[in-house]
């Protein structure tokens, strides 16, 4: 028998993109790390992309006070750092962060959205995009 009989390897797939919103990422205040998670979740090593928009929402949430949202969104932003890709849709402007992840999937339909976010996850369902969001009492992320 041979040095590698009977060894069997996993890979990974590796050419999914994962769009995160704000909801998932103020999961890293309880100590979720949504990337890792989320990875395992869907076994495979994802590029991330944060829109421009959560990253601007995070920045105003961080600002308001000392509250739970502040610490909250300063912790994921701190989080982001080196992690993912802001992404943005050269010359429009959108009101929420939802409007603009309405309008990437339709201009991407492939990637994968993690949300927590009942009203985004029943308007994406109805596409037929991919959804991944947070299963509370088992702590861990769930492909619905």
């Amino acid at each position: 028998m041979g040095p590698n009989k009977g060894v069997f390897i996993t890979m990974r797939k590796t050419s999914c993109k994962v769009l995160l919103d704000t909801s998932t990422l103020m999961l890293v205040y309880d100590g979720v790390d949504p990337i890792e998670l989320i990875d395992d979740a869907i076994e495979a090593k994802c590029e991330y992309l944060v829109p421009e928009p959560v990253i601007d929402e995070l920045i105003r949430l961080s600002t308001q006070g000392i509250g739970f949202k502040s610490k909250a969104a300063r912790l994921a932003l701190k989080y982001l750092s080196g992690k993912v890709s802001v992404i943005s849709l050269k010359g429009k402007k959108f009101k929420t962060a939802d409007d603009f992840i309405k309008e990437y999937v339709k201009l991407n339909p492939d990637v994968i959205v993690a949300t927590l976010d009942e009203d985004l996850k029943n308007y994406l369902k109805k596409l037929g995009i991919r959804i991944i969001t947070w299963w509370f009492s088992k702590r861990k992320f769930i492909e619905i």
